[in-house]
């Protein structure tokens, strides 16, 4: 089953890897631009990168470093998602230290 997310704005913490960084890659694939959040700048460029490759055309993909366990993080990182995107339609909580 194809679902298509055009047009829709996707913000995804924990996006550099594992389930974050899959569910980026397949929001991206399915039409929707993707904020791409994580702690490590190296790994969040790389990340940006592979989703950005492997999304549908028009589709934008920007990333965030930032430690979304405190306030600022998450605010600065939803100024810029927004700033960058036009708002968010789908949010994906993924971060987070067991």
């Amino acid at each position: 089953m194809e679902i298509r997310l055009d047009g829709r704005v996707a913000l995804v913490t924990g996006g550099s890897r594992g389930l974050g960084r899959a569910m980026a890659e397949r929001f991206a694939a399915s039409g929707a631009s993707v904020a791409v959040v994580a702690r490590r700048p190296a790994e969040l460029a790389e990340a940006v990168k592979a989703v950005q490759a492997g999304a549908a055309p028009d589709v934008r993909v920007v990333g965030c470093a930032a430690d979304v366990s405190t306030a600022e993080g998450v605010e600065r990182c939803h100024a810029e998602a927004v700033g960058a995107l036009g708002g968010i339609d789908i949010l994906v909580n993924n971060a987070g230290t067991s």
